[in-house]
């Protein structure tokens, strides 16, 4: 039976044709409603990486319907790879920037990697955690790492593209139980390391999905947090305190040392920096992140009056985005 619009007419008379909403553009290629699922699809991922939309969650159809019938459009057609919004694979501190400080909890880490011993890595934002796992990774490229997700599904859709060489629409398209099972499959027919980096407020769902991949045979599952209050119910998994890496501050060389690198790189030479630096250093405490930051911020005019850096606004938006992600 012929599907029908809603207003009665047939939808494979609109072909072809293109649309353009909020800024994105997809042109109509095959009529069906299969490619209207695909860009529902395409839309979560550009949502997830962070791409402008201007849509909310479980507002791509609701929104969008009366559009895409309309006298500009009926069908969207999944953009090409290329046109996704694509996301590094492991965030964190300026990598133009030298790794400072942290020598003992590296050696420890990569040990750890190298033997399989899972381990959990515990420090404030800003602390560095995420760039100690990057070098880490350097010495240990067996290990894949994982950007946590706050919900379920979406940390299954992560793993899964980390570990599976499924395309990335058949991948989207699965339901969570689907991919729990490809997933176990794949880790106990080849254990594979996993990293699990910001992990914030995991539910239960979540932690019996991992449990069954912490406890299985020649596996190894690493995580970095905030502090434990934040692993909700993984605290099930990392429970022992001998586990457990806490990441210190750096002291005042490798503070001063990373500043230096940082005022290098944000190239703020030409400004007055004896007085930003005691600053910084001071109300920073160590914290790689908000040294980072605040130099980062000093490089943009608002904060500058002639070669003199204009401390205490730079502090406060500095204290602003770290408290944010709180």
């Amino acid at each position: 039976m012929e599907k029908l619009l809603p207003d009665g007419r047939s939808y494979q008379n609109r072909l072809p044709g293109t649309v353009t909403v909020r800024s994105i553009t997809c042109t109509i290629t095959k009529p069906d409603y299969s490619s209207w699922r695909r860009y529902g699809q395409w839309s979560r991922i550009c949502r997830r990486s962070g791409a402008p939309h201007g849509m909310g969650p479980r507002q791509d159809c609701g929104a969008l319907f009366p559009l895409i019938f309309s006298d500009q459009a009926v069908e969207f057609a999944q953009p090409s790879l290329s046109q996704r919004p694509m996301t590094p694979a492991v965030s964190g501190m300026e990598p133009q920037l030298p790794f400072v400080g942290m020598a003992r909890e590296l050696e420890r880490l990569s040990l750890a990697f190298a033997t399989g011993d899972s381990l959990l890595l515990l420090g404030p934002q800003g602390s560095g955690k995420t760039r100690l796992i990057r070098e880490a990774l350097s010495r240990n490229p067996q290990v894949r790492y994982i950007a946590w997700e706050p919900t379920l599904h979406a940390l299954l859709e992560s793993m899964a593209r980390a570990l599976l060489a499924d395309p990335e629409d058949w991948r989207s398209a699965q339901t969570s139980l689907h991919l729990k099972g490809r997933l176990w499959t794949a880790i106990e027919s080849s254990p594979t390391p996993l990293v699990l980096d910001g992990v914030d407020g995991a539910g239960f769902p979540t932690y019996r999905f991992l449990q069954r991949i912490y406890h299985a045979p020649g596996m190894a599952l690493f995580a970095a947090s905030r502090d434990a209050s934040r692993l909700g119910a993984l605290a099930r998994l990392f429970w022992n305190a001998s586990n457990v890496l806490p990441i210190p501050p750096l002291d005042g060389r490798d503070a001063e040392k990373l500043f230096e690198a940082a005022a290098d790189r944000f190239q703020l030479r030409h400004l007055d920096l004896d007085e930003f630096r005691d600053k910084v250093l001071e109300t920073a405490r160590g914290n790689p992140g908000q040294i980072v930051e605040m130099c980062r911020l000093a490089a943009q005019p608002q904060y500058h009056s002639g070669r003199y850096i204009k401390f205490a606004p730079l502090r406060i938006d500095t204290v602003m985005k770290f408290t944010a992600h709180r």
